[in-house]
C-alpha cells in the first residue's frame, strides 16, 4: 500500500536544498550582464528560469526513482532512498516527472523561437547530460565522469546559457537565406562566459566528488563505479582540496584580465572561511555531518561573486 505523496516529501523527492547549483551560475549571469551594461531580455530570462528549474528538478527526480529501481543493496532502497523510505508509488513519480519534462520542452520551444536556433543544440546537449545522467543502459553517474558532466552542465551550462538568451549577437549567431546557412561566433563573448563560470564548475564538481566519496561503500554495493572508486578515498579527498582552491584562484586572476575591479581582492577574505570548511569534511568525510561543508564552500563563494557584481 502506497502512502501519500505530500508537498514536503515532493520538495525532499527532488532535493530543493540542492537547487543551489541552478539557482546561483543563473542569477551571477545576470548580475554580470548589468555589470557589464549587456541588455536584460525580461520575457527570455522569465522562459529560461522556469524551463531550467524544471529540467533540474526532473534531473533530480529521475535520479532517484533509477536508482530505487536499480538498487541491489535492500538497506538503501528501503531505508535511504526517498521512495522506499516514504513507500511512494514509484509509477506516479515516473507520470510527474514526464509532466514536468514536458512542460519543460514547451517552455524551452518557446524560447527557441524568440532567441536563434543555435539555443537548441546547446540547450539540447545540457538536457541530455541531464537525463542520461542517471537514466539509460549506461548512466552518466555510475562511471568517473559525473562531476566533469555535472561541473559542466549546472556550472557553465546555465551560466551560458543565462547570458545567451539576453542577446545571441554577442555570443552566436545564425543566419539563413535559401543557399547557406552561416553561423557567426563571437569569441570574445564565449571565452568570457566561460571563465567566469569556471567557479561554478569547479564548486559544482566539488560537490558531487564529496557526495561520491561519502557514498564510496554504498554505490560499491549498487555497481555504481564513480570517479572515488577508481582513484580511492586519500587521493580524492586531495582532488577535492585542490578543486575547492580554484575558483578563489579564479578571484585573483579576474582583477588581472580586466573582467572585475581590483576591488575583487577583497573577497579573498571569505578564503580562510572556505579552508576550514574544507578541511573540517577532510578530516571526517561522512554524508550526515561533513557533506554539508561542501555546500556550504559552494555558497559562500557564490555569495562573495554576488557581492562583488553588485558593488
Amino acid at each position: 500500500m502506497y502512502k501519500k505523496l505530500t508537498f514536503p516529501i515532493f520538495l525532499e523527492f527532488i532535493e530543493i536544498k540542492t537547487k543551489i547549483t541552478w539557482f546561483f551560475p543563473m542569477i551571477t549571469a545576470l548580475l554580470w550582464a548589468l555589470y557589464s551594461n549587456h541588455p536584460i531580455n525580461g520575457i527570455n530570462t522569465l522562459l529560461f528560469i522556469i524551463a531550467s528549474f524544471l529540467v533540474d528538478m526532473s534531473t533530480t527526480a529521475v535520479n532517484n526513482v533509477v536508482d530505487y529501481k536499480t538498487a541491489l543493496d535492500e538497506d538503501y532502497k528501503f531505508s535511504h532512498n526517498l521512495i522506499g523510505k516514504y513507500q511512494l508509488d514509484a509509477n506516479l513519480l515516473t507520470k510527474i516527472i514526464f509532466l514536468i519534462l514536458s512542460l519543460a520542452s514547451l517552455l524551452s520551444l518557446i524560447l527557441l523561437f524568440r532567441t536563434d536556433w543555435l539555443l537548441f543544440p546547446f540547450g539540447a546537449a545540457c538536457f541530455i547530460i541531464a537525463i542520461f545522467y542517471t537514466y539509460g543502459p549506461i548512466p552518466i553517474s555510475r562511471f568517473p565522469l559525473g562531476e566533469v558532466f555535472s561541473g559542466l552542465t549546472e556550472g557553465f551550462g546555465i551560466f551560458f546559457l543565462t547570458l545567451y538568451i539576453q542577446d545571441p549577437s554577442l555570443y552566436a549567431q545564425s543566419f539563413w537565406n535559401p543557399n547557406q546557412i552561416a553561423i557567426l561566433i563571437q569569441p570574445q563573448g564565449v571565452i568570457t562566459a566561460i571563465l567566469l563560470s569556471i567557479p561554478f564548475v569547479a564548486l559544482t564538481a566539488n560537490i558531487m566528488l564529496a557526495n561520491n566519496i561519502c557514498d564510496l561503500e554504498q554505490d560499491i554495493n549498487n555497481r555504481r563505479f564513480t570517479l572515488v572508486y577508481y582513484l580511492g578515498r586519500d587521493l580524492s579527498l586531495k582532488l577535492f582540496q585542490v578543486i575547492a582552491v580554484v575558483p578563489w584562484l579564479m578571484l585573483i586572476l579576474y582583477p588581472l584580465f580586466g573582467y572585475l575591479h581590483y576591488i575583487t581582492l577583497i573577497g579573498l577574505l571569505g578564503f580562510p572561511i572556505a579552508l576550514k570548511s574544507m578541511t573540517t569534511f577532510v578530516s571526517k568525510p561522512e554524508k550526515q555531518t561533513t557533506f554539508i561543508e561542501s555546500i556550504k564552500s559552494y555558497v559562500l563563494f557564490a555569495l562573495v561573486y554576488l557581492l562583488i557584481l553588485v558593488n
